[in-house]
């Protein structure tokens, strides 16, 4: 996708049929609206004079018909454009989301939530400024041209003294324009800034209260908001002043054309109907050159908002829909994953993560990794699921490289469950069943068990149809866990992988997990990552990692013996390290 504008405007052509309809009404309300300065005119010149009274009754008739016709065409047009826009609306906000959640994570790890909040928000102020005021001036513009004509075949000098008034207009922009662009900038940075402070503080709630930090935070937040009202008016300040001017300009130019037209009454070179006419036609040509002038903080509002959007829909996908109908669907998952010389180095940071790693992980294979943190445990697993895809060497599926498969599909044989589990608003049922292709009640049921779950969600007043509120806050960090763990286990995918899974349950349930993962079958690969060794010693081999590099693997008893550095951290975890020989270099 190249930009918002290009999103809106295919939807315009999708549109157009009402959008035509729109400006066709638009145009039947603007020929109407001829009917009143010349029915004026008529009235003053014509009825006034030679007291006719028909001719009067007459020009009654077609105001009160022209009247109730504007109503209805009206009521109409706002029927037609409120549909149209609410139907651009969707389908935008759809095709943005939609881009969005198809972004690299790198998008997601650098940008603030209250920042891309902010940026959705723009859609809005996009998809109105297209539909309504565009269409609508576009409009306005076409008459302006109609009513100029009118106006030039009533007086010329007093035309000219309309038109007098546009580089007047011209000029506004270039004294307020940048300086506009600059404050809307301003105001929403400072908008972005309080915002991201509210949800750290909201998400952070708990952790404020506990440590008796609540007035410090909302000093913060205050802050924020003050520095946020501050940028808001001082753009409004601008914003009054651009809209000064223009009215000033406009109330000029009708001193001026009041004072000249009346001296060509005066000297019979033009009618007083006439007069009036002009007066009541001239805001027909000047009040969409006026509107223009007083929306132009929001048209710089727009480009900015524009700019903003253009920042997502610019942003790099994960994979193009280009590039995905060339990539290759992994449907099955029959023998190994390979890592091959895998090397990694997050954005913005120079250290690397991983660094030559070459594993094979057969399937129906248990395999552990295990380390210290900020050993690059976590960093393979994602690597694997090709949450990041800018790595250097291989990871290879069947034989085939990661970056040549289509990874919805990849996604599908290889479930993740995060260090930080993620539960959302709905039943337990639904989020079990949340990747799952069955949908049955003894399903969901029999995931729970396996993942330890179904003794606590079953003795719940309203079991597996319980509510989980936002965060998940009506449950514990363990209870959460084993809820995130049952439903990897009803995904039901070929591999499995497992970070940090466990590291929130208490020993006696966590020993039941393990457990309780050998009835998933031999050919369930799982892939664990943990610190705790009772984990380590079920699996058929542990994956010693240390700044980003394999130090050491092999099966528990194998590694028990070399006395390297699996060996240490085991006699850290149990207790026994001071019976273990001490190993250069491992910790």
């Amino acid at each position: 996708m190249k930009s918002s504008v290009s999103l809106f405007t295919g939807l315009f052509y999708r549109y157009k049929r009402l959008l035509a309809l729109s400006a066709l009404l638009g145009v039947f309300l603007n020929l109407l609206s001829l009917a009143t300065p010349l029915s004026f005119m008529a009235v003053i010149d014509r009825v006034l004079i030679s007291e006719g009274y028909a001719t009067l009754t007459v020009i009654l008739a077609i105001l009160l018909v022209t009247a109730v016709l504007t109503q209805f065409l009206q009521a109409g047009q706002f029927h037609v454009s409120q549909w149209t826009a609410l139907g651009m609306g969707s389908e935008s906000a759809g095709v943005f989301y939609k881009h969005l959640f198809r972004l690299k994570q790198s998008y997601f790890d650098q940008t603030p939530v209250g920042e891309i909040v902010s940026r959705t928000a723009e859609l809005d102020r996009v998809r109105g400024i297209l539909t309504s005021w565009i269409l609508s001036l576009a409009v306005d513009f076409m008459f302006m041209l109609v009513f100029l004509v009118v106006m030039l075949g009533l007086s010329v000098p007093l035309t000219l003294i309309v038109l007098a008034t546009v580089p007047m207009h011209v000029g506004q922009y270039f004294i307020f324009g940048s300086a506009l662009k600059r404050r809307e900038r301003e105001n929403f940075e400072a908008g972005v800034n309080h915002q991201s402070a509210v949800i750290e503080s909201l998400q952070g709630v708990e952790t404020v209260r506990v440590s008796g930090k609540t007035d410090t935070q909302l000093e913060g937040i205050f802050s924020t908001l003050d520095h946020r009202l501050r940028k808001s008016y001082r753009l409004a300040q601008v914003g009054m002043w651009s809209s000064r001017m223009s009215e000033f300009i406009g109330a000029a130019s009708e001193a001026v054309i009041l004072y000249y037209g009346a001296k060509l009454v005066l000297g019979l070179e033009l009618t007083l109907g006439e007069l009036v006419a002009f007066n009541m036609m001239k805001d027909r040509v000047t009040s969409p050159l006026i509107r223009l002038a007083s929306i132009w903080e929001e048209v710089v509002a727009f480009r900015l908002s524009v700019e903003r959007l253009n920042t997502v829909l610019q942003y790099e996908l994960e994979q193009s829909d280009s590039s995905t109908k060339s990539l290759r669907k992994l449907d099955s998952f029959n023998t190994e994953v390979t890592f091959d010389a895998l090397s990694f180095c997050y954005p913005g940071s120079e250290k690397s993560a991983v660094s030559d790693i070459s594993l094979k992980i057969k399937k129906g294979e248990r395999v552990c990794f295990l380390g210290e943190s900020g050993a690059g445990k976590s960093t393979l697993t994602r690597l694997l699921t090709m949450v990041y895809d800018d790595y250097q060497g291989d990871i290879c599926f069947d034989g085939i490289e990661l970056r040549a498969l289509d990874l919805e599909s990849v996604r599908q044989q290889a479930y993740y469950v995060l260090q930080k589990n993620m539960l959302f608003k709905g039943s337990i049922a639904s989020n079990i069943l949340y990747a799952s292709e069955r949908q049955d009640a003894a399903w969901v049921k029999y995931c729970a068990e396996i993942a330890c779950a179904s003794g606590f969600i079953e003795k719940l007043p309203h079991g597996y149809d319980t509510p989980i509120l936002e965060g998940a806050r009506n449950f514990s960090g363990g209870e959460v866990q084993r809820i995130a763990l049952a439903r990897a286990i009803a995904a039901d995918t070929p591999i499995l992988v497992l970070d940090e899974a466990t590291s929130a349950l208490d020993y006696e349930t966590e020993s039941n997990v393990v457990n309780n993962l050998g009835k998933l079958g031999k050919e369930k690969t799982l892939i664990i990552v943990t610190h705790r060794l009772s984990l380590a010693r079920i699996c058929d081999r542990i994956v010693v990692l240390r700044n980003g590099k394999v130090v050491e693997e092999g099966k528990h008893e194998e590694l028990i013996k070399r006395a390297g550095p699996y060996r240490r951290l085991y006699g850290y975890q149990f207790g026994d390290v001071d019976r273990l020989p001490q190993v250069a270099g491992a910790g």
